[in-house]
């Protein structure tokens, strides 16, 4: 989120501040961990990501070996769907009008479906039983 306040600290009040997060529907700390690191590979072989990351407080350490536990974490929010929302919120009290979700650890070529429907459960109380 610290990079979601500076965003909104470098706009201003009135512009609108769209961001977006790796979520993963996983409660085991290994797995989880895991399936985000395979996830920030890219993220993290890239220099323009790098820096970015040093300059929100990252050390080298965490940068190195597909990402410290802290780096992660931060990065691709995991757990029941009620930590992943209440995480994802603090982006909205970080200034940000907008957050896009992007559901990793899907199996390929199956759909990330159920774990939208788990989401919207957490995010919208009362819609367990909608399917559109």
């Amino acid at each position: 989120m610290a990079h979601t306040a500076q965003a909104r600290e470098i706009l201003g009040p009135d512009a609108f501040l769209a961001v977006e997060h790796a979520v993963l529907l996983e409660t085991d700390p290994g797995r989880a961990r895991s399936l985000a690191r395979e996830h920030l590979h890219g993220y993290l072989g890239t220099p323009y990501n790098l820096a970015k990351f040093r300059r929100l407080g990252y050390t080298e350490e965490d940068l190195l070996g597909g990402g410290s536990d802290r780096l992660v974490d931060d990065l691709v929010f995991w757990g029941d769907p009620e930590t992943v929302v209440r995480k994802l919120r603090g982006h909205a009290e970080a200034g940000a009008d907008h957050v896009a979700v992007q559901v990793i650890g899907v199996e390929p070529g199956t759909s990330a479906l159920p774990q939208w429907r788990r989401l919207a459960a957490a995010l919208l109380p009362g819609t367990a039983g909608v399917s559109r």
